[in-house]
């Protein structure tokens, strides 16, 4: 396709979810949304500079956006609403020595960067969750023998790498959609050798033959 082709089919998408944000959420989100959306591609013709969603300008994030005002779902940065055909995706923190002590950064540039991102994605209805957990010493583990608790075992515990330091859950249409959003995912410990997991979450249409599963999708329903 023409690369003027390929530009006006750009902007022609990026209208129309302007538009449907317009209408369904605020005219500041609208604009905040073509404003990342114009700064993440070349001329919007479909080339993604590093690090930029692949989907923005091929789907421009078809309407999955709930604004508390249309689906009023849980207080907070976070968007309750599930788009058809989308997958779950946990990005998990690894834990470090620094996180494992406590240690907080020394400025407000890891914080600030954190946040941008999480605007971002809370942007584009692809944020759900995201919170950063406390060392493994405020923290217990309980073990099961035999199908039943046997032991409480107080933190902290010695297997630093194999321990969580946060996450943040997110919606995608598609893995490679979710891999480009981990590609962005700012460093956690800033120039630190560290390093994220991304696992997709099973979703309830995966335990369809288990009767219980009915009951987890009434409680899912009851909390939407």
């Amino acid at each position: 396709m023409p690369k003027v082709y390929q530009r006006a089919a750009a902007r022609r998408d990026l209208v129309e979810h302007f538009v449907y944000l317009a209408e369904s959420a605020s005219l500041d989100t609208a604009e905040r949304f073509l404003a990342n959306a114009e700064a993440s591609f070349n001329d919007l013709t479909g080339q993604p500079k590093m690090g930029a969603p692949l989907t923005l300008i091929e789907q421009a994030f078809p309407p999955s956006v709930c604004p508390n005002d249309v689906d009023p779902g849980r207080a907070g940065s976070s968007y309750r609403c599930q788009p058809e055909n989308t997958m779950r995706f946990l990005i998990i923190v690894r834990a470090t020595a620094d996180s494992e002590a406590g240690v907080m950064p020394d400025d407000d540039s890891l914080m600030a960067a954190m946040a941008a991102y999480h605007q971002q994605l809370a942007e584009a209805g692809a944020l759900l969750d995201a919170n950063g957990l406390k060392p493994s010493r405020e923290g217990w583990r309980v073990q099961y023998r035999g199908g039943q608790p046997a032991a409480v075992l107080d933190g902290p515990f010695a297997e630093t790498k194999e321990l969580i330091a946060g996450y943040t859950l997110i919606q995608a249409r598609s893995r490679d959609e979710a891999l480009e959003w981990s590609r962005r995912f700012p460093s956690p410990f800033a120039e630190k050798d560290c390093e994220i997991e991304v696992r997709p979450l099973y979703e309830l249409d995966d335990f369809a033959q288990y009767e219980s599963t009915e009951t987890f999708r009434k409680l899912e329903a009851a909390r939407a």
